[in-house]
């Protein structure tokens, strides 16, 4: 490789590096988002750094000295072992982002973790038979026999991840095409790369594609409650209507503050705000890790879970009061935050409007506000 090409690649891996750090640390930010998901999208940016990295030191090909044969080989070794993750990453984001079934789930991790077992295999091979590639005694990178394999593995499963798209394009469509862009960057970035050979641009391909993905988010950003950091309405509405267009039930639980007008009328405005920041950080602190909570009004927060089961749905009720019970009980506390819980499961076989369970969802916590008043 001239040493010019080196030089862009570098160039182009140190900018691509700059904008993964951006990417990642405003990703940290958005700390109402617990989804898995969003971990999935967490990790990708961490497999990505790890193959930019892997990716720069394979760029010192054809330079004699013992260190750059090091950095080669090294660098190469770990371009391949990654190559296979971030597809099969990519894949459980889907799958987690569509609410597939539990059990669909372990099948894919089964699958997924056999293909995965078998690159590693063949990589490891490769180290003593070049099946994927070699490199020869001057530090010159070639390309193996089973060159294209890898790539058509990956390939594979990228196409995979597109035919799990489309089994859910009619309840997702408009953030299907979403999908599809971000799937279509890297793998165009490949192509090239296998096309031309010496420019390194497959890695930084998938670095543009994250950055796409993440734009979209600071878009759905808009869904933020400003003052709680938790969803807003919009938020909360674009989730209901997910979870039942997914055609699965889940549960809905309500809570409203008995004593915030209290609170702004003899403490002032202020410290209604520092109340309900308060409430929104024991909700995260007391609700299960990927519930989504949002903001449903002036002083009423949601919390939408995928608990369908009365019993477990009365034991998590219980858990949000213990969490707010042991806020009042601090010496610090100096207002206690008093709330109404109303909480419900959604089942498709109801037949019931989105605009009838939010209602019937109102009524009980309004039942538990009244039966409090009269203890």
């Amino acid at each position: 490789m001239t040493e010019e090409r080196i030089i862009m690649n570098l160039v182009l891996d140190i900018y691509s590096l700059l904008i993964l750090a951006v990417v990642f640390f405003s990703s940290l930010k958005q700390r109402f988002d617990k989804s898995i998901s969003k971990k999935i999208y967490q990790r990708m940016l961490f497999v990505v750094f790890f193959m930019l990295i892997a990716d720069a030191l394979s760029n010192f090909d054809g330079k004699a000295h013992s260190y750059y044969l090091f950095f080669n080989r090294i660098g190469n070794f770990f371009v391949f072992f990654f190559g296979p993750v971030i597809p099969i990453l990519w894949i459980f984001y889907i799958a987690y982002e569509f609410l597939f079934s539990t059990s669909k789930i372990k099948k894919l991790k089964k699958v997924l973790f056999i293909i995965f077992t078998i690159n590693t295999l063949l990589l490891i091979i490769t180290q003593f038979t070049g099946w994927f590639y070699y490199i020869d005694s001057e530090n010159f990178y070639h390309r193996g026999p089973l060159f294209l394999f890898f790539h058509a593995l990956n390939a594979g499963l990228v196409f995979f991840s597109v035919y799990l798209i489309f089994t859910r394009r009619r309840l997702y469509k408009n953030y299907v095409y979403s999908l599809l862009v971000y799937a279509a960057i890297p793998v165009a970035g490949f192509i090239l790369q296998i096309l031309f050979y010496g420019y390194s641009v497959g890695v930084n391909s998938l670095i543009l594609s994250l950055f796409v993905a993440f734009i979209y988010t600071q878009m759905q950003d808009l869904d933020t409650d400003f003052l709680t950091g938790v969803g807003n309405r919009r938020k909360l509405d674009q989730c209901l209507r997910r979870r039942v267009q997914a055609n699965k039930p889940f549960s809905a639980i309500l809570l409203d503050f008995d004593n915030f007008k209290h609170i702004n009328d003899n403490f002032g405005h202020e410290a209604g705000d520092l109340a309900l920041k308060k409430a929104a950080q024991i909700l995260q602190a007391s609700a299960n890790e990927f519930d989504t909570i949002a903001r449903y009004g002036g002083d009423e927060f949601c919390i939408i879970t995928a608990i369908n089961n009365r019993e477990s749905l009365k034991e998590y009720v219980k858990q949000i009061r213990s969490g707010f019970q042991e806020y009042n009980s601090r010496e610090d506390t100096i207002q206690p935050l008093e709330l109404s819980i109303g909480y419900l499961t959604y089942s498709p076989n109801d037949e019931e409007t989105l605009a009838e369970f939010l209602n019937k969802l109102d009524q009980k916590m309004y039942k538990d506000k009244f039966q409090r008043k009269v203890r």
